[in-house]
C-alpha cells in the first residue's frame, strides 16, 4: 500500500494538537499551524499568523476539540479574543481553495449545518469506539488527578459519588476502586446498575422516588463528586443545607448540578473540561491522529 505525504493545516487546540502536529511532521507530511502556541518552535512545524495563506496551503485542514465553545468561533490556546476565528470563514475559504477534506471532533449541529451551506466535507474524528474509549480513559485519569489537586484527603478510604455510568464514568469507577476508595454510582438505567454492582460499587437509581432519601444520603456522605451526565441530576432538593463534598464536572454543558443551590450548600464546584488536552497530551494527540489516519484511510487517503 503506498502511503502519500499530503499537506497539513492545523488550526486552534490545545497540546492535543501540538502533539498530532508533532507526530505528522514526524511522518514526514508538510504541517501548517495556525492560532497554536503549543507549537511555536517544534521542528517540522510552519507557522502561519494568518488563517487564509495556511487554508490556501493544505489537502486536509484539522480542527481541535472540541472545534468551539461558542459555536462560532474555534478553540484556541491564543488568548487574544481579536485573533479569534470564524468557524465558517474557514469553511469559506476551504471551500474557495478546493480543500476537500476538514476533520475536528465533538462537531455540534450548528457547525455541522454551517459546512453544509459552505458545501464542505467535515468528518467527526471522535466518533469512532476506539477513539472513545481511548479519550475517556484518558478523561477518567485526568478527573482523579483533578480530585487530587483540589481535596486534602487520600482517594484510597475517601467516599465518591460518580454521577452517570457511560464510558468515562466506567473507567472511573474501576480506577477509584483500584485505588481503594468507596464509590457510589448513581445512574437511571437497572443495567448500568447492575453493572456497577458487579464490580464492587454500590449503587442509586436516579429518578426512583423510593431512592431519592439514599441518593440525599450519598450526596452528604461524599468526599468527592464526580458528574459525567451533561443534564441536571443533582437537583436543589438532594443538595441539603450543609455541603463539604468537592464536585468535579466531567460533563459537556450544561452540566449536572444546580450551581446556586450548589454553592449556597458550601460545596465547591470544579469545571474540568479537556482534560485529555491537559493532563496527557501526548497520548491524546496519538489517538486523534489513530483516528485521522482511519477516517482518512476510508477515503482512499493514507497517510
Amino acid at each position: 500500500m503506498k502511503y502519500d505525504k499530503y499537506r497539513f493545516t492545523l488550526i486552534g487546540g490545545d497540546k492535543r494538537i501540538a502533539a498530532l502536529a508533532r507526530r505528522l511532521a514526524q511522518s514526514g507530511h508538510t504541517v501548517n499551524a495556525c492560532m497554536q502556541s503549543e507549537v511555536l518552535s517544534m521542528p517540522g512545524v510552519k507557522i502561519y499568523s494568518g488563517y487564509e495563506k495556511a487554508v490556501a496551503d493544505c489537502d486536509v485542514i484539522i480542527l481541535p476539540m472540541p472545534i468551539s465553545r461558542d459555536g462560532e468561533h474555534i478553540l484556541s490556546t491564543v488568548a487574544d479574543p481579536e485573533e479569534q476565528i470564524r468557524i465558517e470563514d474557514v469553511f469559506t475559504y476551504a471551500k474557495r481553495n478546493n480543500v476537500k477534506y476538514i476533520l475536528g471532533g465533538n462537531i455540534g449541529r450548528k457547525i455541522v449545518d454551517a459546512a453544509r451551506d459552505k458545501g464542505v466535507e467535515l468528518i467527526d474524528y471522535s466518533l469512532s469506539e476506539q477513539f472513545l474509549q481511548s479519550n475517556a480513559e484518558a478523561t477518567a485519569e485526568g478527573g482523579i488527578m483533578v480530585a487530587m489537586e483540589n481535596t486534602d484527603v487520600t482517594v484510597k478510604d475517601s467516599n465518591i459519588l460518580v454521577g452517570g455510568y457511560g464510558r468515562i464514568a466506567k473507567h472511573l469507577a474501576r480506577l477509584l476502586l483500584s485505588l481503594g476508595a468507596h464509590v457510589t454510582v448513581s445512574a437511571r438505567r437497572c443495567d448500568a446498575l447492575s453493572h456497577a454492582e458487579s464490580i464492587g460499587c454500590d449503587t442509586v437509581r436516579i429518578g426512583d422516588a423510593g431512592e431519592s432519601e439514599k441518593f440525599k444520603a450519598a450526596i452528604k456522605q461524599s468526599h468527592i463528586i464526580f458528574n459525567t451526565v451533561p443534564s441536571l441530576i443533582f437537583k436543589e432538593e438532594f443538595l441539603g443545607e450543609k455541603n463539604n463534598s468537592v464536585y468535579i464536572e466531567l460533563a459537556s454543558c450544561p452540566g449536572g448540578v444546580d450551581l446556586r443551590a450548589a454553592r449556597d450548600s458550601g460545596m465547591k464546584i470544579i469545571f474540568a473540561p479537556s482534560l485529555p488536552g491537559r493532563y496527557s497530551p501526548e497520548s491524546a494527540g496519538s489517538y486523534i491522529f489513530d483516528s485521522i489516519y482511519q477516517s482518512l484511510n476510508e477515503r482512499g487517503i493514507f497517510i
